[in-house]
């Protein structure tokens, strides 16, 4: 164990992290099915952006002082700490976990959480393009 882990000064840090890492498992796990094989099987663009968007608050809720129930998906994401470091993080997330491939501008210029939803559903290779351009 860490020594931080055991200082009562530090402990938040270690009940957050087990909070946290429990609230992502719910959002990218849901019945045992992985986020890709979600968005695969997802025919309608509501449902692509809600999956994407319960997996975005799962993630940002992995930030310390940010729990799931506060997380808002029309809230600015500069108020979830979303500075260039994590933002850096959350590509390699997006990139990895829904074959997004974003630039970091694109990342931190998106000015909430359904605005970036919705470039990720544009982004990712996981859907049909056909899917998202009719229902534009």
């Amino acid at each position: 164990m860490q020594w931080w882990a055991v200082d009562p000064i530090c402990s938040h840090v270690l009940r957050n992290a087990q909070s946290t890492s429990s609230a992502e498992q719910n959002f990218d796990n849901s019945n045992n099915i992985t986020i890709k094989e979600r968005l695969k099987q997802t025919a309608s663009r509501d449902e692509i952006c809600a999956i994407i968007c319960d997996a975005a608050i799962g993630k940002i809720a992995s930030v310390p002082l940010a729990p799931v129930e506060d997380v808002e998906p029309q809230k600015l994401l500069v108020a979830y700490g979303l500075d260039i470091l994590v933002s850096i993080e959350r590509r390699n997330w997006m990139a990895n976990e829904l074959d997004a491939l974003m630039t970091l501008l694109e990342l931190t210029s998106s000015s909430s959480l359904v605005a970036l939803t919705r470039a990720i559903a544009k982004y990712t290779k996981l859907v049909d393009r056909v899917v998202l351009d009719e229902e534009d």
